[in-house]
């Protein structure tokens, strides 16, 4: 079992991600009463200058003992003339991403300076309430910016259900990049769209190795278990793409979506034994389909 060359090119972000929903779904700020406001509009003017001043650390401060009460500070600079302090109220509206500051990250998707707007497409992936599945919704509607598409979309399918079904299918009739092609429809199999499922399915069969290879891994955002039984010719593909073979590929994402082969948290080169006994586990998943 030797461990295989694997991207830690997310991995700071999907923790971020995970403490960002446990601040969502814990409790709320206290509620304002007439002894907390004073104390209250002194953090909100420490905030203030701190963000105004670049200082990040005080900033995060007196965000933290702020907590939804920084948000008309938030507002008040987001149109800032400087793109850093904008950058910098997308950094404090990501501490604690309720859905009002994630609708504030999500009006500056749309920000002049590219660099701010790239922020703003990273921090979106901090904003989990199922509430705002209509907002990043009508982001993709709109179709602005072009560079954050792939991106809003994949983290639709986090929050989003099958009403979204509708809208979704004219929206990739719309679509003329392929990449935001391919992820809409990955967007849609997630959602139960069946004409989706089997294009993945088309993939995951595909000749190419490259292309099988895509399709396990893409499986593991689509989060079907039922799709192990499709990966028969992924497993049987020993073919090495970029260092990695497809076999091994497959296995790891068959294991992160449950099936019994493979290892979920690491991606290794299997032995020859074990490679079989995942082979032969699909093909009994895929003959109990038959």
């Amino acid at each position: 079992m030797n461990p295989l060359p694997h991207s830690n090119r997310f991995r700071g972000h999907v923790g971020r991600v995970l403490v960002a929903m446990l601040l969502a779904c814990g409790p709320e700020a206290p509620t304002e009463d007439a002894a907390a406001k004073p104390e209250i509009e002194s953090l909100q003017a420490e905030l203030r200058a701190a963000l105004l001043r670049h200082d990040a650390v005080a900033a995060e401060t007196a965000a933290h003992g702020l907590g939804s009460s920084m948000a008309p500070v938030l507002s008040e600079l987001r149109t800032h003339e400087d793109p850093e302090i904008r950058s910098s109220v997308l950094d404090i509206a990501g501490i604690a991403p309720t859905a009002e500051s994630c609708r504030l990250m999500l009006s500056m998707l749309e920000d002049a300076v590219a660099e701010v707007r790239e922020r703003a497409a990273a921090q979106v992936l901090l904003c989990v309430q199922t509430e705002l599945a209509p907002d990043l919704l009508a982001v993709l509607e709109r179709g602005t910016p072009p560079e954050a598409q792939v991106s809003i979309a994949r983290q639709l399918g986090n929050i989003a259900d099958a009403q979204a079904v509708p809208r979704l299918v004219a929206l990739r009739q719309r679509a003329t990049d392929p990449q935001l092609d391919q992820t809409l429809s990955l967007l849609l199999a997630k959602l139960g769209d069946a004409s989706a499922r089997s294009e993945l399915v088309a993939r995951l069969e595909n000749e190419t190795p490259a292309v099988r290879l895509d399709a396990v891994r893409d499986a593991v955002y689509v989060g079907d278990p039922s799709l192990v039984a499709e990966f028969g010719p992924a497993l049987g593909d020993e073919t090495d793409v970029d260092g990695i073979r497809v076999c091994d590929v497959a296995a790891n994402s068959a294991a992160k979506l449950g099936a019994p082969i493979g290892y979920p948290d690491a991606l290794v080169r299997l032995e020859p034994a074990e490679l079989d006994a995942a082979r032969r586990h699909v093909q009994s998943l895929s003959g109990s389909k038959s």
